[in-house]
């Protein structure tokens, strides 16, 4: 069956069920079971099961603070499945996509889904160091065990197990490590700090340090664990025109949006600016915002705010997983498409969906989306070379497995 004829056919079980069915759509069903012995087994599956009415009235009839309870008390053992998925329970904060959970059809909804979805792995993407005089040598292609000695354009490096060690030049020229979708990389800077760069992601820097400020520009993402040095020089990370600045410690940029910026602190101390404030020559105490471990400067265009956050949500990608903490699907979606380098479509009334949990970055994607799919009232399906997410039909609110 095609999938509105499929729809359609759903529709009229459940009004079925529901007693709610005219004479006309009764005969249709009637009708359609006599011509399709497919569609016949398709109908038998779900009138068969008389738990269908009782479930669609748990789901119309539960009031939202009592949603969950709920849903665990009458529909216990399809809720259990849950904690095989994710290492943490993960489902929608809004009560319908928690109650809409109650899934008919993982199978129907996506076995011809997740047979095309079941081997999209991260890429095997080419992470490129640019240098000062524009050549592209590719990183990571070499035997990683004898690693590869790079000594050109004004820099000196080695390229060994998926980390760029630059060494101190004599001359300073400006070098950019470039890491697409579906990678990761790090890079040991001269002075001995050691950043990991996340996916679409870059980092511009010098194969020598000055002696007043470490400086370096990033592009996207990165976890930087900063060396201090005896002298005490500053090391500056420029990104969206916001300044970071600190001696030694360790933190994380998120600087994938433009008009926002996340700075989160994990050790140590770090002072957050506008690039256009330290260009007005104002003193560090009046131009720094300055964090402590465990906080976040959210970085907007004309303000710098401060929040306690749990570190290891923002952390997470480091570590090779994915940590949600309340987050919307559709930046979920932007991290999935980072990573796997895909693109997805979201319908407009889902984007704002809300989920929590954690799963690895070694995961096909069809494992992570049918794992988001069975916590909440969302379905998948490729089309083209884009994956849409939008809306179960009305059957999937009525029935579990």
């Amino acid at each position: 069956m095609e999938e509105h004829d499929n729809n359609y056919t759903l529709e009229l079980i459940v009004k079925v069920l529901l007693g709610t069915a005219s004479e006309t759509e009764r005969s249709t069903l009637e009708r359609l079971k006599i011509e399709d012995p497919n569609i016949r087994r398709y109908i038998d599956t779900f009138t068969s099961r008389k738990d269908f009415v009782e479930k669609y009235y748990i789901y119309k009839n539960t009031n939202d603070s009592k949603a969950f309870d709920n849903f665990k008390q009458r529909i216990a053992p399809s809720s259990a499945r849950f904690t095989n998925w994710w290492h943490k329970v993960i489902f929608a904060t809004t009560v319908a996509a928690t109650i809409i959970s109650i899934a008919i059809f993982i199978q129907y909804k996506s076995e011809l889904t997740s047979q095309q979805l079941a081997d999209i792995m991260p890429p095997e993407s080419e992470v490129y160091l640019t240098t000062a005089n524009g050549a592209q040598i590719i990183l990571g292609q070499n035997n990683e065990s004898l690693g590869h000695d790079i000594n050109q354009d004004g820099i000196i490096a080695q390229d060994k197990n998926g980390t760029l060690n630059v060494h101190e030049a004599e001359t300073p020229s400006i070098q950019t490590l470039t890491v697409p979708r579906g990678a990761e990389y790090n890079v040991t800077l001269p002075d001995g700090t050691e950043v990991h760069l996340n996916s679409e992601s870059s980092i511009s820097f010098p194969s020598r340090f000055s002696k007043d400020v470490r400086k370096v520009i990033l592009k996207g993402e990165a976890y930087f664990k900063v060396q201090p040095t005896t002298d005490k020089t500053p090391f500056v990370v420029v990104t969206n025109d916001i300044i970071v600045k600190q001696y030694g410690t360790e933190f994380n940029i998120n600087g994938y949006q433009e008009s926002t910026t996340l700075v989160t602190l994990i050790n140590g101390s770090i002072g957050v600016a506008h690039s256009q404030d330290i260009q007005k020559g104002q003193t560090n105490e009046a131009a720094y915002t300055m964090l402590s471990p465990g906080f976040q400067a959210v970085c907007e265009p004309k303000s710098i705010a401060l929040k306690a956050i749990n570190t290891e949500m923002v952390t997470g990608w480091h570590e090779g997983l994915f940590r949600f903490d309340n987050i919307s699907l559709k930046q979920i979606a932007k991290d999935l498409e980072r990573w796997y380098d895909v693109d997805i479509a979201i319908d407009e009334p889902l984007k704002d969906l809300r989920f929590t949990g954690t799963i690895s970055k070694n995961e096909s994607l069809a494992h992570i989306l049918d794992a988001i799919c069975q916590s909440s009232r969302i379905t998948y399906k490729a089309d083209g070379e884009t994956i849409r997410i939008k809306e179960k039909n009305i059957i999937s609110k009525l029935i579990s497995e």
